[in-house]
C-alpha cells in the first residue's frame, strides 16, 4: 500500500497510468478514489495519476482537528508529496477544498506545478458556504445514502467525528475572515482551467468569476444546470474538457 509520512501524518495515495504526472486533490469528506471514480481510468490512459487521501480521510491517518491554518498546512504537505513521490513538475487538479489548496501549492512552489485545474473552487469561505456546511447538522438527519458512503469511506463511528471536526474547522477559518488563498492568486503564472456549475449550492458562481479575474490568463468554463460536483454530474463533458486542456499544455 503506497504511503508517505508528511508532517507526522501518514498519507495514503494511489498511482496509476503512464505519462505526464497528474496529481488529483479531493474535496471535503471525500477520498481520492471515491471522489474521482469516473476520472481515474480515462485520466490514467494518457497520464500518470497520483491520487492521495488528505489526512483524516479514507486510508490516511486520522486527524485530531482542522486548525485555522489547515489549508496552508495541507498545501505544504502536498508540495512535499509532489517532490518526494513524483520528483518532477505536475498537472495539479483540485476539487472544492482541493481547489483551494492547489493554488497555494502553485504559488508557493511554482517549480512543482505545470498547470492547474480548479473545480468548484473559492479563495474565500463566505456565508453561503457556511450555511451549507452548518446544514449538515444534526448528523443523524443526513440522507441515509450519504451516511452509508461516509461510513464506507472513513469508518464507523469515526466519520461522525470527522464531520464534527471539519465543521468546527470551517467555523474557525470563517471567524478569522474566511480568506484561504486570495494572496496566492496574483502570483500564479501556470496555465489554469477553472470549472464551475452555475447551480452550485456550496460555492456560488461569483467565486469562479473572481478567480478568473485574478488568475492571469485563466480559462473559465461554466456548466449550465450543474451543481457542486461537475465531474460526477457531467462526466463525459467534464473529462473531455480537462483532457483537452491537459493535452494543450502537454503539447507546449
Amino acid at each position: 500500500m503506497p504511503e508517505v509520512v508528511l508532517s507526522g501524518h501518514t498519507w495514503y495515495y494511489e498511482r496509476r497510468g503512464h505519462g505526464a504526472p497528474l496529481v488529483m486533490l479531493h474535496g471535503a469528506l471525500g477520498t481520492g478514489t471515491s471522489e474521482f471514480r469516473y476520472q481515474l481510468e480515462p485520466f490514467a490512459e494518457g497520464h500518470e495519476i497520483i491520487v492521495p487521501d488528505f489526512p483524516g480521510y479514507g486510508r490516511s491517518s486520522p486527524r485530531a482537528e482542522f486548525a485555522t491554518d489547515f489549508y496552508a498546512q495541507d498545501a505544504r504537505d502536498v508540495a512535499a508529496l509532489i517532490a518526494e513521490v513524483v520528483g518532477r513538475p505536475v498537472h495539479l487538479f483540485g476539487f472544492s477544498d482541493g481547489g483551494m489548496i492547489a493554488p497555494l501549492v502553485a504559488a508557493g512552489w511554482p517549480q512543482l506545478v505545470r498547470s492547474l485545474v480548479l473545480e468548484s473552487a473559492q479563495a474565500v469561505i463566505d456565508e453561503q458556504t457556511m450555511q451549507a456546511v452548518r446544514a449538515w447538522l444534526p448528523l443523524d438527519e443526513l440522507p441515509e445514502s450519504w451516511r452509508a458512503a461516509l461510513a464506507r469511506n472513513h469508518g464507523e463511528p469515526y466519520w461522525r467525528l470527522l464531520m464534527l471536526r471539519y465543521i468546527d474547522g470551517q467555523e474557525r477559518v470563517f471567524a478569522h475572515g474566511g480568506d484561504v488563498c486570495s494572496a496566492a492568486l496574483d502570483a500564479l503564472r501556470c496555465s489554469t482551467l477553472l470549472v464551475h456549475g452555475d447551480q452550485d449550492p456550496f460555492v456560488g458562481l461569483q467565486h469562479g468569476h473572481m478567480l478568473h479575474q485574478r488568475i492571469a490568463g485563466s480559462e473559465l468554463v461554466v456548466f449550465a444546470g450543474a451543481g457542486h460536483s461537475v465531474h460526477r454530474e457531467r462526466v463525459e463533458e467534464f473529462n473531455r474538457l480537462v483532457l483537452d486542456f491537459l493535452a494543450r499544455v502537454d503539447a507546449g
